[in-house]
């Protein structure tokens, strides 16, 4: 007898059970995919959006935001770090 001879009368046992398992998380499988491919496509879409023009308004938005909020430091002190990198 073949060692693993038990395993194959098992599955044979449970043929029934084996296909109504399997064709029941097939049904299972094929509705995930359907939840993921429209959370794909969503995200999608929404980066899409995101990734354009809004983007780049929040960027150049935030930094010209930042630069005022900090009182013009870079604008201030310019001649200053120019003078110390010309110094040894």
């Amino acid at each position: 007898m073949h060692p693993h001879s038990s395993f194959g009368m098992r599955h044979m046992r449970g043929t029934g059970c084996f296909a109504t398992t399997y064709f029941f998380v097939r049904k299972i499988n094929f509705f995930m995919e359907g939840i993921f491919d429209s959370l794909s496509q969503g995200l999608s879409t929404v980066t899409d959006f995101v990734c354009g023009y809004p983007l780049f308004i929040w960027l150049i938005g935030g930094g010209f935001f930042l630069f005022l909020y900090s009182g013009l430091v870079p604008l201030r002190y310019t001649r200053r770090a120019i003078r110390s990198l010309r110094t040894k």
